[in-house]
């Protein structure tokens, strides 16, 4: 059955984010997975208290990062938020905002190795008493917990091909950040290359689209809602990713310079239906289902809404529970 959850960015107050919480767990969702950026709220300061107040619904980080959090502290913290919310957490892992890193002059070396350990390090410790681990990235010497340990499954946040495959080799699941049917189902392919190089099968790993979702009963303000979020993708986004999007350098230095200088009405502007289409799933809870239905046809398993700050998420929740989940429950 395709499973839904949603992303809670900690910008908002924690009486909010409780709030976001219990609505998102009381309307069916299976996840609810919480942002790790540098310039927001703690992300675990979060997850323990969403722990706190739901008793159903799954949560993590989505994504934490090895470059800034040792994956023994990550670990430590995981196990710790599992004693609150037994059988129930779960863990997103990937390189890291770039934003983020740049603010902090921290450089991003050897994404796939990095990951690939702090994987390793991760399902280890939160298994076993202790580890030891002499890898290229990480050196860890008898580490271990005076608590319980619990296995906790790992998602790996894939954008970059290789990626995609790392994660289908050494991931429980994986985060598939794309709205695009044609995106995904090229990440798809290289999350199967990176399956069949291990002892697993595709059943046995959960596949996930991470995407913006804005939704409305009013089109043009889900279209509205839809242009912020969009921009900052964009303006982030790699010239190969926005050349497979036919996007013009020139529209996208132009959100760039507007977004530096602080002007979000000429940046918001600019963004087009190209990028609209190519980075977000907008539009009424009819034009949503059937963009979410063409993503899992093509392999999703779980859908996560990425719901813009710019939106009223409760509302958003709500639309999703009374129009979206009971369209999937019937399939």
């Amino acid at each position: 059955m395709a499973k839904f959850g949603i992303e809670i960015i900690p910008a908002y107050n924690y009486s909010e984010i409780i709030r976001y919480a219990i609505s998102a767990e009381k309307s069916g969702f299976e996840y609810v997975w919480v942002s790790d950026h540098i310039r927001h709220r703690n992300v675990y300061v979060c997850l323990t208290l969403i722990a706190i107040n739901t008793k159903r619904i799954k949560i993590g980080p989505g994504v934490t990062n090895p470059y800034l959090i040792h994956p023994v502290v990550t670990a430590q913290a995981l196990l710790s938020l599992s004693e609150i919310a037994q059988g129930r957490v779960v863990c997103g892992i990937g390189v890291g905002d770039k934003t983020g890193m740049n603010m902090l002059n921290v450089e991003r070396k050897k994404p796939l190795k990095t990951i690939r350990e702090a994987v390793e390090v991760i399902r280890r410790i939160t298994t076993k008493e202790s580890v030891t681990h002499q890898g290229d990235i990480f050196r860890v010497y008898g580490a271990g917990f005076s608590f319980k340990a619990e296995a906790v499954p790992i998602f790996i946040g894939a954008q970059g091909l290789k990626m995609a495959r790392l994660a289908g080799e050494i991931g429980d699941g994986v985060l598939i950040n794309t709205a695009h049917p044609r995106d995904f189902e090229i990440a798809l392919k290289q999350v199967e290359l990176g399956v069949s190089s291990s002892s697993k099968d595709m059943n046995s790993l959960e596949i996930a689209v991470f995407a913006p979702l804005s939704i409305s009963n009013d089109e043009r303000k889900a279209l509205t809602v839809a242009k912020p979020i969009v921009a900052r993708i964009v303006a982030g986004c790699s010239n190969k990713i926005l050349k497979a999007h036919n996007i013009e350098k020139g529209d996208v230095v132009r959100i760039r310079e507007a977004i530096m200088r602080g002007d979000r009405e000429s940046a918001y502007s600019s963004v087009d239906s190209r990028m609209l289409e190519g980075f977000s799933i907008y539009g009424t809870p009819d034009e949503c289902i059937e963009k979410i239905e063409e993503l899992f046809d093509l392999g999703a398993k779980s859908f996560i809404a990425v719901i813009p700050m710019e939106s009223d998420l409760v509302e958003s929740i709500k639309l999703m529970k009374e129009e979206v989940l009971p369209y999937f429950e019937q399939k």
